[in-house]
């Protein structure tokens, strides 16, 4: 005699999932707090893992199809996003924009996590974008259609070696335009390869929709990198060049405004301030700037004494 187990309710398993990933981003943040070492070196993997499987099940809850329902498509999306990402990483070899910090001594360690970390970021900007268009959002956006040409995305695809190259040749000037070109490069193979995701025909037909969609979930994304990155000890660091400890360290205006590349100083700091009254170096910004040097300016704690200089 045969039994018959029920199939489980479609909407049901989406509550379990979503309650699953909300419990572990829960169980994450407490243990951060805890201090967890795990927890504290990767906590930009386990807290992005859950958040894209929120993201995607409150697609399903808007009449869309789960990822889950595509194990070829996610594995694709992660391997590319990861395939992508090291890319950007290699090019970074050359500008120097980020560097990481207190990663696993073990390499097979460090290598895996972070794979695993460049896998979210594909999935973390496409997700958010599924939603707002599961949404309804800017479904009708559009504007005048941009005729493309036979030979235009080999042109396109050549101004983004172009620009790569420029970006790398010369990257104090150029290095901001390493997103663009890459995507540049990308964009005519897409078009010729699967012209359904392409944002070259979308052009063409002008339909911006999608672009605009693109571009809020890679605003959403970007805020959520940044704080993940910010409370976890694993994490990287922007390299850019600014002067600290001004006042303190006793230099002259003269001694760093002709300093090549330096971006900005630092007017305040309350260390040096507490500790020896030398923390306002507002003078030397004033004065470099009055000399026609454009810098812009921080101000910092530097707290290192609990009770002393931070509560």
């Amino acid at each position: 005699m045969a039994v018959r187990i029920p199939a489980a309710d479609p909407a049901a398993l989406v509550r379990i999932r979503l309650l699953a990933a909300a419990a572990v981003l829960v169980a994450v943040a407490a243990l951060r707090f805890y201090e967890s070492p795990a927890v504290a070196t990767w906590l930009y993997v386990l807290a992005w893992y859950p958040t894209l499987l929120i993201l995607d099940q409150v697609v399903v809850l808007r009449g869309g199809e789960s990822l889950l329902a595509q194990p070829r498509a996610l594995v694709t999306m992660l391997w590319w996003s990861a395939v992508i990402w090291f890319l950007f990483e290699a090019i970074n070899f050359r500008l120097q924009d980020w560097y990481y910090v207190f990663l696993p001594a073990s390499l097979p360690e460090r290598w895996i996590g972070i794979t695993l970390s460049l896998a979210t970021v594909v999935p973390a900007v496409l997700l958010p974008e599924r939603l707002l268009d599961r949404l309804g959002v800017w479904q009708q956006l559009r504007a005048r259609p941009i005729p493309l040409r036979a030979q235009d995305p080999r042109v396109v695809f050549w101004v983004g070696w172009g620009t790569l190259a420029a970006a790398l040749a010369l990257p104090r000037y150029f290095h901001p335009l390493t997103w663009v070109a890459v995507w540049l490069v990308a964009e005519p193979v897409l078009y010729r390869t699967d012209p359904a995701h392409s944002l070259l025909v979308d052009l063409a037909a002008g339909r911006w929709g999608r672009i605009a969609r693109l571009m809020a979930a890679g605003l959403f994304a970007g805020a959520l990198w940044e704080a993940f990155n910010f409370v976890a000890r694993g994490q990287w660091i922007y390299t850019v060049p600014f002067l600290e400890h001004t006042y303190w360290s006793g230099l002259r205006t003269d001694q760093f405004e002709s300093c090549a590349g330096l971006v900005g100083v630092e007017v305040w700091n309350a260390g040096c301030e507490l500790e020896v009254g030398r923390g306002d170096s507002s003078l030397h910004w004033d004065e470099a700037l009055e000399r026609g040097r454009l810098l812009y300016a921080i101000a910092a704690d530097d707290s290192h004494h609990p009770g002393y200089d931070s509560a």
